[in-house]
This record gives C-alpha cells, structure tokens and sequence, in this order.
C-alpha cells in the first residue's frame, strides 16, 4: 500500500500524460534514469540496491544519495530525465563522468553499467494492454515481470499483455550497457495476432521434395490459443507436429509442421520461389498468416536443411553436396564449418569458395570441398552458444540429421570453424576424439572467459567481495567443458591445422598461439598468414578462398580425410563434463569418482590404459587388456572401480552420459514448462526468454498437465514453483536428496531457513529430467526465476540456465537479489548415485537435516521429502 500511494503521489506531481490506447503502438516521451552503477560480466548479477520498487515509486525523487564508484565524488545524487528520439527510442549516456580515468582503474570491463530504468503511463480506461520493451532483457510493468527484445526489434510481435485499472501504470527495468545504452518503449490496445515464417527449408533441384521437410512458424498471440492448427493452400500438405491444446497468451511459439506435396509440382529452377502462405487457426477461426517462401538451388550451391534439433525445435543448417563427378561410390565425408558471430549458415557455406587460379571473372565459384569429394556442413544456430552446451549439441544434432539422410552409414569428420566457429572447432573436434580426422582452427579462442573484455568474472560483480574461492571453484567448474585448452590434448588424435592473420586485431594472434603451444609434439600445424587481419577474401592470389578456403585450407582437408592416423601411444584424452566428450579410441569416461573434476584417460601401451577421477568407463569390446594394470576381458563393454579401487565390469547405473548435468542439460533435450497454480506469468516469462534466446521450444502447462503424455514423449520438465502436482511429484519420486518446507530447505543432510529459492536437477525415475525451481515465498520464487533465467551481458545475451550453474543452488532471494552469486547460500553437484557430493560442492554453515528432524519440525506444513528417508 506504501508504495502505491507513493506510486500516486509522485506521478501526480510528474503531470504523466494519459493515453488514449488504441491498436497503433504508442512509443513512450521520457525515462527517468538513476545510474551509472558498476556491473560484473556474469550472467547471475545482482542489482545495486535492494529497494527498487520504493525507488522506482519514488522517481524522480530521490529521498538520499546512493554510493556508486562510477559517478563524480562517489555518489548519485538525482535522476536524470531522458526523452525519446524520431524513432522513440530513448538514448542513455553519461556523459559528465570522466570515463577515461575510470578506464585507467578498470580496464575495459568498468565501462558497462547498469541503471534503473522507469516510465510511466497513464490510462483513461481499463482493459488489456500490450507493452513492448527493447534494449533491455527484462522490464516490469506494474510489478509484473515480462521478457524484453534484448537484441532490439528482433522479434517485433514479442509483447507482454496486462489487464490494468484506468490511472498511472509504471514500467520498471534495469538497462545494461556500454558507453551509450538505448530503450524504446511502447504501449497499445489490439488482439491482433502475429506469425512469421522461422526455419525454413530450400529445396535442391532434382530433389523430390524441400530438404529435411520440415519447417516452423513463429506465432504470437495477447489471448490464449486453444486447439492450434496450421494449414496451407497449394503446393504443400501442412502436418502440425505439436498437439498442445492451449498457448498462453502473450507466449512466443515456434509452431513445427512437416511438409508434404498434394500436387506434382517441382522445383524447376534455381532462384525460384516458391510461396506458401500458412495459416494459423486457434479455436476454429484464423488468426494469422505467415508468408513462408521456399527458395530452389542448384545441386553446387548451398541449402537449407532442416531438422530436429536436441531440444526439439526446429532448425536449419546449409548443406554443399560433394560434385557429381565424385560419383555415388565415393566415401562419405562431412567437413563441419561452424561460423563466428553474426553470420547466418547460407553465409557459413558460401564462404567455402574458390576460383582456379587465373579465371577470369566470368567463371562461376566452386563451393564447398569438391577436392575431397566430402559434404559441407554448416550449422547454425540463434543465440550466444558460443558452440557450448546448446550449440555444441545443435552441431553434433545436425550432423546425425545429414548422417540419416544420406543414408550410408557414420560419415568421415574433419572439422573447422572460424572466430567464435574457432573456438566451437576446437570443442567440437576434443568431443569427437578418434571421431574426427581433422580440425581446422581459425583465428578461434581458447575460452570466452579470457578473450577481450566480453566475460571477465569476479571482477566489478556487485557481489564480488561475497563470492568465497570455494563457490567461484563451484561456479567455474560448470564451464570447465567449454575451455578448448583444457581439452587440447584430445585433438592429438586427429590432424590439425591452427591459423590466424598475423594482424588480426578481433582475435590475436596470442589465443590461436596459445592452443598451438599445447599441441606441440601432435600432428598439429601453426600458421601465421603474413599482413592478414580477421578476414580476408584473398589469400595469394584473388579469388582464391581466402580466410576459411584458400590453397592451403583445402590441401589440408584433403589430407585429413585421406590420413589413417591410430591413437598414439600416450595419447591422454581429458574431460570435465562427461557429456560434453563422446569419447575416443575405443573407450568413453561414464562416471566421475568427483563430479566436475577433470578426468584422464592416457593410452599408455598398445591395449593399456591409465586412468585419472574415472568411477565408470565403457569400452569397445576386445579393444583393451589391462586398465589401471587390471585385467579387462575381451567380452567386457564396461568396467566400474569395486570399493577396494580395482575394476569389475558393471552396469550402466547411476548418472552418466545424459544425466551427468549441470542444470542445462534439462532444456538441451525437448522440455516442457509446467507451472504451480498462479506462476503462470513466470512460466510465460522463461519461455519467451527461451526463444528469444535460442529459438528453442518450450511449450507450458499448467493444471491440465499429463505425467504419462510428457514421458511418452520423453520431455524433461521445468518445474515453476514447488506446489504443482507434477513438482509434487517429482520430488516424491526423486533419488536427489532435495526437500522443501514452508520455511525453509534441505539439500542432503544440511537444512536452510529463510526466505529461499532453489533451482535443482532432479532425476525421474523413467530416466528423464526435471529443473525444480522453487522458493519459500512468492516473492522468493519471482527474484530466483529473474536472476537465474535472465540474460544480462547485452547483445550476447545467453538462454536461460545455460553458463556457470552447478547441479543445484540454493539461494537467498535478498542477498542474491542485491549480490548476485553473493547471495548462494549452497551451490553444488550431485554425485554418481544422486546423493550430494560435498567434496565437489560449496555450502553455507547449515543446521543438520536431523537436527530439525528430531525437534519434531519435519513435521510442519508443506513438508516435502525431507524427514521421509
């Protein structure tokens, strides 16, 4: 009530303008900003004050300076007041700060900041309204928490819907940036529905139908969608692939479909388009149509494949075929070209491209790798992925869809990529092992962490000072995986070629030196191309490949596919995350003995391995003799260590490859959101972040959901709220040591109380996954879902869960809200057999489980699991 009157106080003194709403959008006069505060690059960080709300009421009021280290004598004393431009949008600035100096303190990093952010509106009558925010990640309006277009009319139907009384209505959001920020800003009343055509198929001349057959359609809608059906007129048959009876409202949907001919028409020639309006009927009327187009290529050129990526949403890839010439008994081989930032897959192939030396202009470009009779593969998927997690398994999802298309059994793999597809090469070659023949790492970087200024950790964090060196350890183990350093060695079992411009100033040449440096003695090549910077289109002479393809890229390829390199002896294969290896040379890490730990595997003799933080370990039948100087049997697929150290064949039991974690590994596979009666806002919320993200599928339930029609179609869950049947259930059935009370939590044997939030990865019992995230409150459980699943690093903004989250964290929503992971009070894995591993964790000084137990607290309301073992 306090804030609302101050709420009424304040607007009425700031003279807001009402607004007539009507369908045209209304872009927003004025913002009133408090900043600049510093910001750490971590995707969990806290917010500089912990009374937003009263301050964001109060604006432009400031009731007492706040201390901020980036303002002129160390504090804020007022708001400042920023109007929109021609194009509504709002530019942020602050210009009368001495940045240089500050850049003399703390490097690049210090010159992001974050601000609070506020606007008002006022409405002569009540009813639904629709808002839009771009620039910023997230924004509230009147409290309630809504995704914004964080990349700025990237999606321009996302829209959040609101049923509001006439009077002052107040937008809150937090603006991060560097130097120069924007927002934009707009309100409107209409019912209108959106779609837009998403992944989309070419169809290759000759070919009987669009490659991969399938396509999605992005819809939008302010209202509930029940009974959702796609239809098309013409060419195609539509068949929807989704029956989910109902879409929230204001929830972004990537609708898939396959496609199917109802006539006899083919694609007759290349350039040609090919139109398929499909329509979008919710409850038995139309309410949108998307204008999808389906171009034709020739056979030598590149096109899109689409398929079904590891979430199960719908994604393309760009495909060259092998020439003609090469003739259906060739070899089947794969090069996998993964792009840097910024480029699309259609770019990412026709890069791969040359002219014979000395032809004139008027020949055509060659495409793709004709030299070595091999497809082209170039994936790509939306996000900041950095081909980690998410796009590590989008690249290995598209390579299985071109492997069953093509129908000829595993393919031969060589590997390159360039910039961020460098870094993604590198990764994706360590997780191939034996898999892959080559890799082709051009001016890529070993870890994001250590490259430029983009993800500097622990540095100018609000909760830096908080965060212990044993919850940074936690923290830090989660992106071990992703550091093609780390991994190095893995690639000594393939050829390898390293390169970089020797004046490239996006990625130096020091990153690319680096990586060479640990494959010395492997059969490994570093290339410093002399007067080239990042890219290039001619490397010797014009038009003859360039950066990704010139003369000596394509020998190389050529070699590499050709080679029949056996794992040297000594050859040590290293993993962090056993799911982000698949392993190499006959065996494959399953268990850790220390989760997140590093594990080795060294090939220490022709048939003897040696092993290092490895609990279980598969193995190609008759591959090995000894391991660890035990005898292994020809017969033995996997062997586990016996509680006196010694290897015994075993079972595949436990957690391992698929549910080996962290917490992303829920949303990597097809998952759907379920949420508790009254967080449906949230659920909406998460998967409007989802696809912003990633454009990955995450349909929601609520009270209608079905246990045995989400495992029949092997989804994982993400369970919003504890009080949901399904969360109930969960936990019941759940190996994890979690539990939750009205007051508090435990993890293992050690119990928490106060104002909570948990997020945990909890096993199911018919081998699928669920993400708990749950709280004490329902301001807990807002505050968790915010700081956990909200992308803060602008533009590279990542999907929800996906970097530095352990298995399970418990947090303190006021700390955390104000300090980020300064506010974990427990961050930790799950061991082998589910039980906590403390040894691999990081806890706060708890009270014992057994404790509160025997004092006859278990017993109180809402008591889920935790005096029950």
């Amino acid at each position: 009530m306090l804030i609302a009157a101050l709420l009424l106080q304040f607007c009425s003194a700031s003279s807001v303008p009402p607004i007539v709403l009507h369908n045209k959008q209304i872009f927003l006069g004025s913002y009133d900003i408090l900043g600049p505060f510093v910001c750490g690059k971590d995707e969990v960080e806290g917010s500089p004050f912990d009374n937003a709300t009263a301050l964001a009421a109060a604006a432009p009021h400031l009731s007492h300076p706040l201390p901020s280290e980036l303002a002129n004598g160390g504090v804020i004393n007022e708001w400042q007041t920023v109007r929109k431009g021609t194009d509504g949008s709002a530019r942020v600035s602050f210009d009368a700060i001495d940045w240089n100096a500050l850049y003399r303190a703390g490097g690049q990093e210090i010159l992001e900041w974050q601000a609070l952010v506020v606007a008002r509106f006022e409405t002569r009558a009540p009813g639904a309204i629709r808002c839009r925010c771009e620039g910023v990640a997230a924004y509230r309006v009147d409290g309630a928490l809504a995704a914004g277009d964080i990349y700025g009319r990237y999606i321009p139907s996302l829209a959040s819907t609101h049923e509001l009384d006439a009077g002052v209505h107040e937008i809150r959001m937090r603006l991060r940036a560097k130097h120069v920020g924007s927002v934009r800003c707009s309100v409107w009343r209409s019912s209108k529905a959106y779609a837009r055509s998403l992944a989309v198929p070419d169809w290759v001349v000759g070919d009987a139908s669009p490659f991969g057959g399938l396509l999605s359609v992005e819809v939008w809608r302010p209202a509930w969608m029940r009974r959702v059906t796609l239809a098309s007129d013409g060419t195609f048959a539509i068949t929807a692939l989704d029956d989910d009876t109902s879409i929230p409202p204001a929830t972004v949907t990537a609708l898939r479909a396959s496609l199917s001919q109802r006539s006899d028409r083919k694609c007759a020639a290349a350039g040609e388009q090919i139109s398929v309006p499909i329509t979008v009927e919710a409850d038995g009327e139309r309410i949108a149509t998307a204008d999808v187009s389906i171009e034709c290529r020739a056979p030598t050129s590149s096109a899109l494949m689409a398929f079904l990526d590891g979430d199960g949403s719908v994604q393309t890839a760009a495909v060259v075929r092998p020439p003609a010439s090469c003739g259906p008994d060739a070899p089947f081989r794969v090069l996998v070209a993964l792009h840097g930032t910024g480029v699309s897959a259609r770019s990412s192939a026709d890069s791969y491209k040359f002219k014979p030396r000395g032809s004139s202009d008027d020949v055509d470009y060659t495409f793709g790798v004709p030299g070595a009779c091999a497809f082209l593969l170039a994936p790509s998927r939306h996000g900041a992925h950095n081909w980690e997690g998410v796009g590590l398994r989008h690249a290995l999802k598209a390579l299985d869809a071109l492997t069953a298309w093509r129908g000829a059994g595993l393919p031969q793999i060589v590997v390159a990529g360039h910039s961020m597809g460098g870094h993604g090469a590198g990764l994706l070659a360590a997780a191939l092992g034996s898999g892959a023949k080559g890799v082709a790492i051009n001016a890529g970087w070993p870890r994001k962490e250590v490259y430029g200024d983009s993800n500097t950790r622990y540095l100018h964090d609000q909760g830096a000072h908080l965060i212990e060196p044993a919850l940074r350890g936690v923290l830090d183990a989660t992106l071990a995986g992703s550091a093609v350093d780390a991994v190095a060695s893995n690639l000594c079992c393939m050829r390898s070629l390293l390169r970089v411009g020797a004046v490239d100033e996006a990625v130096p040449p020091y990153h690319v030196g680096r990586i060479a440096r640990l494959l010395e003695g492997c059969s490994s090549e570093y290339e410093e191309v002399p007067s080239k910077g990042h890219w290039w289109w001619d490397t010797a002479v014009a038009n003859d490949g360039g950066t990704v393809n010139d003369e000596r890229l394509r020998k190389f390829f050529a070699e590499a596919f050709s080679s029949q390199d056996d794992c040297p002896i000594g050859y040590e294969h290293v993993t962090t995350n056993v799911d982000a290896v698949l392993g190499s040379c006959g065996f494959r890490v399953e268990q850790q003995v220390v989760p997140f730990r590093t594990s080795r595997v060294a090939l220490i003799a022709d048939r003897s391995l040696r092993t290092q933080n490895v609990r279980r370990l598969a193995v190609e039948a008759g591959h090995f003799d000894t391991v660890d100087g035990d005898a292994i049997a020809d017969t033995t697929t996997r062997i586990c260590r016996s509680s006196d150290a010694a290897w015994v064949p075993c079972e595949a039991t436990g957690r391992g490859p698929g549910s080996s974690g962290p917490m992303r590994q829920v949303v990597e596979s097809a998952f759907r959101v379920v949420y508790e009666p009254g967080a449906l806002g949230l659920a909406t919320y998460l998967a409007n972040q989802f696809h912003l993200t990633g454009h990955a599928r995450a349909p929601i339930s609520g009270e209608e959901f079905s246990w045995d029609a989400a495992r029949d179609k092997g989804e994982n869950l993400v369970l919003v709220g504890g009080d949901s049947d399904a969360a109930q259930r969960a936990l019941n059935e759940t190996a994890a040591p979690l539990g939750l009370r009205q007051d508090g939590m435990s993890v293992g044997d050690c119990y928490f109380s106060g104002d909570l939030g948990v997020a945990s990865l909890l096993p199911l019992r018919d081998g699928r996954l669920a993400l708990l995230l749950a709280a004490t409150s329902d301001e807990a459980l807002d505050t968790t879902i915010e700081l956990l699943a909200t992308p803060t690093i602008p533009p590279m903004a990542r999907q929800p869960f996906s970097n530095a989250l352990p298995d399970v964290v418990v947090l303190d929503a006021r700390q955390a809200r104000r300090f980020g992971p300064g506010g974990f009070r427990l961050a930790g894995f799950w061991d082998h057999d589910w039980s906590f591993a403390h040894q691999a964790s990081y806890a706060e000084e708890c009270r014992r489980v057994a404790e509160e137990c025997a004092a006859g607290l278990g017993s109180t309301g809402g008591d889920t699991q935790m005096c029950h073992s």
